[in-house]
């Protein structure tokens, strides 16, 4: 479990009439009482990255490798946006991912910036934790930014 020494950063909506911290930001969620099956992942890097490893058949505890394979099984061929079960694939100009990510890699991205990719080959995590929301949301291509940072990184840390 994460120890955090800060609150969630607070967001000032005007539909919510307050700063809010460390609740859910999504209006969806907000108006249906406070959860929804859509938003409200809190998280920190140390424990993604340990959830991560269970997408990978030769480090994972909890799954079964049938399962596992789900995951990095195309079920949308036909959209511009191609997904797995539960993720983003990264096999269009579109994806978050970029160019610098394997075609076959699985990611989710956040509402507030955040962004988890898996290389199944390389068993590569990329986790991008930022919050878009303090104190007011930005309008911000996100996309841009993970692809940017996503190249800048491989190329930095010399990745193939």
């Amino acid at each position: 479990m994460c120890t955090v020494e800060h609150e969630a950063a607070a967001a000032c909506f005007p539909w919510r009439r307050e700063l809010i911290s460390g609740e859910v930001h999504d209006a969806n969620s907000f108006y249906s009482g406070g959860s929804a099956g859509n938003a409200g992942l809190f998280s920190c890097s140390r424990d993604l990255f340990k959830m991560s490893l269970e997408f990978f058949p030769e480090t994972a505890t909890l799954l079964k490798r049938e399962s596992i394979a789900l995951f990095w099984q195309n079920r949308t061929p036909w959209d511009r946006q191609q997904r797995s079960i539960g993720f983003l694939m990264n096999r269009s100009p579109q994806s978050s991912g970029g160019r610098a990510l394997a075609a076959g890699a699985i990611g989710h991205n956040g509402f507030t910036g955040t962004s988890l990719w898996l290389e199944a080959e390389k068993q590569r995590i990329w986790i991008l934790l930022t919050n878009r929301v303090h104190p007011r949301v930005k309008k911000i291509n996100f996309n841009v930014l993970r692809r940017k940072l996503h190249r800048l990184l491989k190329d930095e840390l010399n990745l193939t």
